[in-house]
């Protein structure tokens, strides 16, 4: 009885899981707060609407302006128009979707599975857990006392305290004692079990309960946004119909703007087609300038690359030029040093000859001096000399003349 209770509480449990599943799909895809792909359609939505009004209200000066206007935001208000359908289109779908799920996980079903965990009452737990934990009304001989003392067999099993022979128990009293106590250790122990199990199901009952309340009152709030969502596409059907007449509207004034301005169109391509012609001779003229800027500069590239071979060889030949006169100022340098030196050795020689010069003539003139002094001498002794012939002319001594004779 309590098992099957047990199970039929998992399976409620189990059932309001899986609703709680279902209305949190509900919530991710209806909420605008919640789909990201809800916001993101209308908001593109509601630009492709800006941009339909913005090109609608747009408008020219002249005729030509407008034609103008017509043939290039034509294509572009065809595109807004076949964007914003496709996008109501993926609305609408995405709506009987979601109107379809929540058909399926009605309101009706979430009030049958919380009226399912309200029947199993507080009340109803109480009384199971009391009756479990109720000790059995069937005792057996002794049974207290072997509760008691822990399944022992002592030997005042045998004998009352006053000492007595009458209170002795066969055998088989005492093993159907010890089964009966085995059995009800094992049914204590289950309705302990039993207990613990009951104690947690009555806090997955009060949570249970708790997310039901919860559960309403989101199950409110989302209607109250399924509504909202209703009136807003019903609001958005009456504007498509009205852009929908609008769009007519616009191609039927681009149709005749297309009549009104076919004579213009021929004028117009027949400029475009004398430009086009224009435009092909330039290109060719381009073409031409532009093959002759490639052959001079092919030719003027050859005569850089002559320029700078030429330019090479000579700073080849200006670097060995450099060379030699930085070894000619090296030995001019040389050389002047040695000039130097033999210019300072000079000056000391012409300085020593000046010296012996001057010797010289210091001893020429003494030499002169004692050849003069020399020749005075001799004049006087060749003065002495005839007058003493002189003298001995006069005397005439015959050895002395003989003498002076040999």
């Amino acid at each position: 009885m309590d098992y099957d209770l047990v199970r039929s509480k998992k399976s409620s449990i189990k059932r309001a899981e899986s609703t709680k599943s279902h209305l949190w799909w509900w919530d991710s895809h209806i909420g605008l707060k919640n789909s990201k792909w809800l916001e993101n359609n209308l908001d593109e939505m509601d630009r492709s609407v800006k941009r339909m009004v913005k090109l609608i209200e747009e408008d020219a000066d002249s005729f030509a302006k407008k034609a103008e206007m017509y043939y290039q935001k034509r294509p572009e208000l065809l595109t807004l128009v076949d964007e914003f359908h496709r996008i109501y289109r993926s609305l609408a779908e995405r709506y009987e979707n979601i109107t379809g799920e929540l058909r399926k996980t009605s309101p009706l079903e979430l009030q049958s599975q919380g009226s399912g965990f309200s029947d199993v009452s507080s009340s109803d737990i109480t009384a199971e857990l009391n009756r479990l934990s109720r000790p059995p009304s069937r005792r057996a001989p002794g049974f207290d006392y072997f509760l008691g003392s822990g399944g022992g067999l002592p030997s005042d099993v045998y004998h009352n305290k006053d000492g007595d022979d009458s209170a002795s128990v066969t055998d088989s009293e005492l093993e159907e004692a010890e089964k009966e106590n085995g059995i009800m250790r094992r049914e204590v122990e289950r309705s302990r079990c039993d207990d613990a199990k009951l104690k947690s199901l009555q806090s997955l009952l009060d949570s249970a309960q708790k997310e039901i309340a919860a559960w309403k009152s989101k199950s409110t709030a989302d209607r109250r946004e399924v509504a909202k969502l209703q009136d807003r596409v019903s609001m958005m059907k009456h504007s498509l119909a009205g852009r929908d007449h609008e769009i007519r509207d616009l191609r039927t004034a681009l149709s005749d703007a297309e009549e009104k301005i076919f004579p213009e169109k021929a004028q117009v391509k027949a400029e475009i087609a004398k430009l086009l012609e224009e435009k092909t001779h330039r290109d060719e003229q381009f073409k031409r300038v532009a093959n002759e800027k490639l052959e001079e500069e092919e030719r003027l590239k050859g005569e850089i690359e002559v320029l700078n071979v030429d330019k090479e060889e000579k700073e080849r030949c200006l670097e060995t030029v450099t060379k030699k006169v930085s070894e000619l100022e090296s030995e001019m340098s040389q050389l002047g040093n040695e000039m130097k030196a033999k210019e300072s050795r000079s000056v000391e020689m012409e300085k020593e000859v000046e010296k012996q010069r001057r010797e010289v003539e210091e001893v020429a003139e003494e030499k002169r001096e004692v050849i003069r002094q020399l020749c005075s001498s001799l004049v006087y002794y060749k003065d002495e000399c005839k007058r003493l012939r002189d003298d001995f002319s006069a005397h005439r001594p015959r050895r002395p003349s003989s003498i002076l004779a040999s």
